[in-house]
C-alpha cells in the first residue's frame, strides 16, 4: 500500500511534518528516521514559514532546511522540499528571490514546492520563468468554515438587529485600509458605518512617533496621486488622529491580541449581524499578480451580509470561479473589481458605496425580501470544508 513518506530525527519532530496532513484528515503516511532513508523511496520534508518565505530566504541567505536534510539531498536521496505559508501570499517577485538562493546551494529546483495563499501564484512563476513547483493553499477559507460552524453559539437571519448600513473592520495598518476609511470620511459615509482601525499608523510605538506620519503620506502613492492626497488631506488627518479605534459593536469584548485577531470572540459575539453591507478591506490591494482570499472575504457570506471587497484587481472574479456565492448583482454593481488602475478601482468602489447609500431604503427592502439568497451563501460556506484540492496535492506524494 502506498503512503506519504515523512522524515523525522532528533531535531525534526514528527508533529512538525504531519501537522497539515492531520488537518486535512490524511492518515496514510509513514515516518522514517533520517538515518534509515532508502534510495528507492520518495520522501517529503515540510518547512512551515509563518510569514513570507522569500523574505526568510533572503534574510538568512539559506535554503531554510536542517543541515541534516541538506546532507541527505547531496547524498542523492529523493527528498522533496515543501516550503509552505498558508496565511500569506508572499511577494509578486517571490519565485525569483527563492530560486536565486536555492541555486547557490545547487538544490534541484524540480524537487522544490512553494505553497502560499496567492491565487495567482502560477502567474508569478510564469513572469519570472520559474522552475520550482507551486501550489495555492486554501487553508484560510477552510479555517473560517471550521471555526464558524463548530462554534457553540449559532446565528440565523434576523433583519431586526440591523443598525448600520455599512461595516468596515480593519486591524493592521495597510495603505488601502487607511485610504478606504479616509474616503468614507471624505464622502460623509463614515457616520453610516460601524468601523474599526485597531492598529493605525504608529501603533507599535504607542503613537509616540505619530507626528512623523502627519503630512507624510508617501506610503499611499502606490495607490493614489499626490493631487488626490491633497484633495482628501483633512480626512487623512482625521483617520490618523483616531489612533486605535474599536468598532462600536466590539467595545464590550477583546477583539485583538498581540499574536493576532481573537477569532473566537469575533465569531461568538458576531458584530456582523448589525450591518447590511460589509466593506471588506482585504489583505492585498495594489500588488500585481496577487489575490489573497482570506476569512475577511468569507465572513459576509456566512453572516448574512452584502459584500463590497476592497481588494486586488479581479479578486471577486476569482471568487466567482471558486465558489457559488450569490453576489447580489441585481442591487450591487461589482464592476469596480475589473479595474486595473489602483486609484480608479478604489474610486469606483467609493462611487458604488455612495450610490448604495442613496438607495438605503431599497437595500433594507431587498434584505428583508431575500432571506433564501442569504441562506444559500451560508450553505456554500459549509461546503468549503469538503474541498479536496489540498488533500489531492499531498496525496500525490504517495510512493
Amino acid at each position: 500500500m502506498k503512503n506519504i513518506n515523512l522524515i523525522y530525527s532528533d531535531k525534526i519532530t514528527k508533529e512538525s511534518q504531519s501537522d497539515y496532513l492531520d488537518y486535512e484528515n490524511i492518515n496514510d503516511y509513514d515516518y522514517t528516521h533520517i538515518d534509515d532513508l532508502k534510495n528507492n523511496i520518495k520522501y517529503i520534508y515540510i518547512e512551515f514559514i509563518p510569514g513570507y518565505p522569500s523574505y526568510e530566504f533572503k534574510e538568512h541567505d539559506s535554503y531554510l532546511v536542517p543541515s541534516e536534510i541538506y546532507k541527505k539531498i547531496t547524498e542523492g536521496y529523493d527528498i522533496n522540499l515543501i516550503y509552505m505559508t498558508h496565511s500569506e501570499t508572499d511577494t509578486p517577485w517571490c519565485i525569483k528571490d527563492i530560486e536565486d538562493v536555492l541555486k547557490k546551494y545547487e538544490i534541484d529546483l524540480n524537487k522544490v514546492y512553494l505553497l502560499t495563499g496567492n491565487q495567482l501564484l502560477e502567474k508569478v512563476k510564469e513572469k519570472y520563468n520559474g522552475s520550482i513547483n507551486i501550489k495555492t493553499i486554501n487553508r484560510i477559507p477552510k479555517d473560517f468554515c471550521r471555526k464558524v460552524f463548530h462554534q457553540e453559539k449559532k446565528y440565523g437571519f434576523d433583519y431586526r438587529l440591523k443598525k448600520y448600513l455599512f461595516q468596515c473592520y480593519n486591524r493592521l495598518y495597510k495603505p488601502h485600509r487607511f485610504l478606504t476609511l479616509s474616503y468614507l470620511h471624505h464622502n460623509g459615509l463614515l457616520e453610516k458605518c460601524d468601523w474599526s482601525f485597531l492598529r493605525n499608523l504608529g501603533h507599535q510605538e504607542d503613537y509616540k512617533n505619530i507626528e512623523l506620519y502627519r503630512g507624510n503620506y508617501s506610503l499611499l502613492k502606490e495607490i493614489i496621486s499626490e493631487t488626490e492626497i491633497k484633495k482628501i488631506n483633512k480626512s487623512l488627518e482625521f483617520i490618523l488622529d483616531t489612533k486605535s479605534k474599536k468598532s462600536d459593536e466590539e467595545l464590550h469584548y477583546e477583539s485583538d491580541r498581540p499574536d493576532g485577531p481573537n477569532f473566537t470572540n469575533l465569531y461568538t459575539h458576531n458584530p456582523f449581524q448589525y450591518s447590511y453591507i460589509n466593506i471588506i478591506t482585504e489583505s492585498q490591494f495594489e500588488w500585481e499578480n496577487i489575490i489573497h482570499i482570506t476569512e475577511k472575504s468569507m465572513a459576509p457570506f456566512y453572516f448574512y451580509q452584502i459584500p463590497i471587497i476592497v481588494g486586488s484587481v479581479n479578486h471577486i472574479k476569482k471568487m466567482r470561479e471558486l465558489y457559488d456565492f450569490d453576489w447580489f448583482d441585481d442591487i450591487v454593481n461589482h464592476d469596480y473589481d475589473s479595474e486595473e488602475d489602483n486609484q480608479k478601482r478604489l474610486q469606483k468602489i467609493m462611487q458604488e458605496l455612495i450610490r448604495l447609500n442613496s438607495i438605503e431604503e431599497d437595500i433594507i427592502s431587498f434584505y428583508y425580501n431575500n432571506k433564501e439568497r442569504f441562506e444559500h451563501n451560508k450553505k456554500e460556506i459549509q461546503k468549503i470544508d469538503n474541498s479536496e484540492i489540498d488533500r489531492k496535492f499531498f496525496k500525490s506524494f504517495k510512493s
